[in-house]
């Protein structure tokens, strides 16, 4: 079913597969594990951002200011995969299901559907349940 879906759409422009051609990032995770939750400067007033080993410098020189955690390094910042995670409410799942079964979709496109609305631990807000 699938694979249908991505040779339809390839017909007509190019398709990149999430965990196959592509993945994202979580960014939010690590970084609150890496750094600091308070600094000692208001980041907004940077017009430059330069990295160098643990330190952050902004605004030239005569400004430095470490943003990581005691210990951490920025070799060992590292964000992990984000797992496939649909960001629909139970509810709304729930709806467009039985709304499949209703109409007697066939079998692979129910599964297909029920693979691709899984409700797990997505990262941000579940606020997006319109968006399907």
């Amino acid at each position: 079913m699938t694979a249908d879906y991505h040779e339809n759409l390839q017909r007509h422009g190019t398709v990149h597969v999430y965990q196959k051609d592509w993945t994202a990032l979580d960014f939010k995770s690590a970084v609150t594990q890496h750094t600091k939750t308070v600094q000692s400067f208001r980041i907004l007033e940077a017009k430059v951002l330069e990295i160098m080993d643990d330190r952050l410098l902004y605004n030239g020189e005569g400004c430095e200011h470490s943003v990581l955690k005691k210990g951490k390094k920025w070799a060992s910042f590292r964000p992990a995969v984000l797992p496939p995670t649909s960001t629909v409410t139970e509810a709304k799942r729930k709806d467009v299901l039985n709304l499949l079964s209703v109409i007697s979709a066939p079998i692979d496109v129910q599964e297909y559907y029920e693979s691709a609305l899984l409700i797990g631990e997505a990262p941000g807000s579940q606020d997006d349940e319109d968006d399907l």
